[in-house]
């Protein structure tokens, strides 16, 4: 599957934030991704039980620069009741390239350097002011980064000249 220009309608998230020093996101988002899966039952309202949705700031005013900010979360109907120690966000739409990455996670920096070749080569900018998305199968498992049947959708955010 080649790279494609989609629009993102807004997406309303139950999420787990991590943040953790850039050495241990391998380690961190896994468990993580364990954990939110652990409390799907806690979250109301879910709209799609095959994905959580990974996404991560690309700029921020934070003066924490040494470490990761990563959020997983659920799509919502509605982001009224947030269960403890989760919280709500509110991904505006927009355009986004993306492309579906299956295979293992080791292989996984390939895709992006596919979505930033479709961005060059088509004259789009990369919205560094939007969040970077990573649509992961409910049933990846992500602490063997060797396993060949994962699927992530990665999707950057683009403005247009």
């Amino acid at each position: 599957m080649d790279a494609e220009l989609t629009f993102q309608k807004d997406l309303k998230l139950i999420a787990l934030h991590i943040v953790c020093p850039f050495s241990a996101m391998q380690t961190e988002i896994p468990e993580g991704f364990n954990r939110l899966k652990s409390r799907l039952g806690e979250i109301h309202n879910r709209l799609d039980h095959t994905q959580i949705i990974g996404f991560y700031p690309q700029s921020s005013d934070s003066p924490d620069m040494d470490n990761c900010h990563y959020y997983l979360g659920v799509e919502v109907a509605n982001n009224d009741v947030v269960p403890e120690d989760l919280m709500s966000i509110t991904i505006l739409s927009g355009q986004y390239v993306s492309y579906m990455h299956k295979g293992s996670l080791e292989s996984f920096g390939a895709a992006y350097a596919t979505v930033n070749s479709y961005i060059e080569d088509h004259g789009f900018f990369n919205n560094l002011s939007r969040h970077v998305l990573e649509v992961k199968n409910i049933n990846n498992d992500l602490h063997n980064r060797l396993k060949e049947d994962n699927e992530i959708t990665l999707m950057i955010p683009v403005n247009s000249n």
